[in-house]
């Protein structure tokens, strides 16, 4: 599915596996694309995980299938529904009619009597450009304090002004914790279906 206002867009299979571009789908991807329908590889990939038992799965249907999952394409969103970790997990993306914004909305119902702890998890690989060979030595990153975004720009590129960012909303009293470190989320296996900090039960 394609989703973009004029200047701002998105492409996802079913899997949940896609790019994001602001201007140039081609030049100007903040995260990278592969032209790979087979293995579809991740570059944005989001995971549950419930606190009080360590069980984990991706809230999209990779990189961590844990249950069935249902997708519905329409036009401006990509919506999936999920059976996860016993919740019922409701995950839709879109663009706003105007601003450049990806927002990925994520609505959880617990059918149990008993009350549920879980973490939410996002990762995304940047590139802001066209190659990640040429891009991604240059990408520089930050927290700004005020607004708890994690920004980043390309410190080389023509456009360098510009600016990627990430935030959360909706959440305000529960603690947000962000690391820009690949290997810190990911851990020295390198493995999407499986990040270190998802699966050693700590915070970053």
């Amino acid at each position: 599915n394609v989703v973009s206002n004029e200047n701002f867009g998105f492409m996802v299979s079913e899997t949940g596996a896609g790019t994001t571009w602001n201007g140039n789908s081609r030049e100007h991807r903040l995260t990278p694309w592969a032209n790979d329908p087979l293995l579809d590889p991740l570059s944005e990939a989001f995971y549950l995980r419930d606190e009080a038992t360590g069980g984990f799965g991706s809230i999209l249907p990779k990189p961590s299938p844990a249950g069935a999952y249902e997708n519905h394409v329409g036009w401006g969103y990509s919506t999936w529904r999920a059976r996860l970790l016993d919740l019922d997990v409701e995950t839709t993306v879109f663009v706003p009619r105007t601003d450049p914004l990806k927002i990925t909305r994520v609505r959880l119902v617990n059918p149990g009597d008993s009350p549920r702890r879980v973490s939410l998890f996002s990762f995304y690989r940047l590139i802001l450009g066209g190659e990640s060979a040429e891009t991604t030595p240059h990408i520089h990153t930050g927290l700004d304090d005020e607004s708890g975004a994690v920004f980043a720009r390309h410190l080389m590129s023509p456009n360098s002004d510009c600016r990627a960012f990430a935030a959360v909303a909706g959440l305000e009293s529960t603690p947000v914790h962000v690391t820009t470190d690949r290997r810190t989320f990911l851990g020295d296996a390198d493995d999407l279906s499986r990040p270190e900090v998802v699966t050693s039960r700590h915070s970053l």
